[in-house]
């Protein structure tokens, strides 16, 4: 089976491999290292998330907004709080706003740089400080729901450029 690995801690960065995002996987999982062991993984196959074994469909957990405004959408898990997804600086951050007073969480694509010392960005995540604010269910999930957002957003630009739309 294929799958990838993530692991964050608590110092509220992560930074995402580009093969995470650009390969589609059947599995991707991802460890929280050092705060209780708490397991997410995105099934690619199956369309659902699984958190510490709790397993729930993207249909379920996510809410669409009309075809014209694909790139906003909102995801739940629970009792935890809805968060609105939205992508922001000309599609380069997606921005993850919760209906509770807690700031939000952006995630910072993968960007290449062809004419650049350094040849790409990877792909990153920054939670606000405070991260107390934050349960490690809540850190999880809203770190799922990201890749899935980013990876969905990249399987489009492909689309739109092996289409002839790709405009670069």
């Amino acid at each position: 089976m294929s799958a990838s690995t993530l692991s964050f801690t608590n110092d509220g960065n992560l930074i995402i491999p580009r093969e995470v995002l650009v390969h589609r996987r059947h599995i991707t999982t991802i460890t929280a290292v050092g705060i209780g062991g708490l397991v997410g993984e995105i099934d690619w196959q199956e369309k659902a998330f699984v958190i510490n074994g709790v397993r729930r469909s993207w249909d379920e957990i996510r809410v669409k907004n009309s075809r014209l405004e694909f790139f906003k959408c909102s995801w739940t898990w629970g009792d935890i709080p809805t968060y609105k997804f939205e992508y922001q600086n000309h599609n380069k951050e997606l921005v993850a706003t919760p209906t509770t007073p807690n700031p939000a969480i952006i995630f910072t694509g993968y960007r290449p740089k062809a004419f650049h010392r350094h040849a790409t960005e990877p792909a990153s995540v920054q939670f606000p400080l405070g991260l107390n604010a934050y349960d490690e269910i809540e850190r999880m999930f809203v770190l799922m729901a990201m890749v899935h957002s980013e990876v969905k957003k990249g399987d489009l630009e492909a689309a739109a450029a092996a289409a002839g739309g790709g405009g670069g």
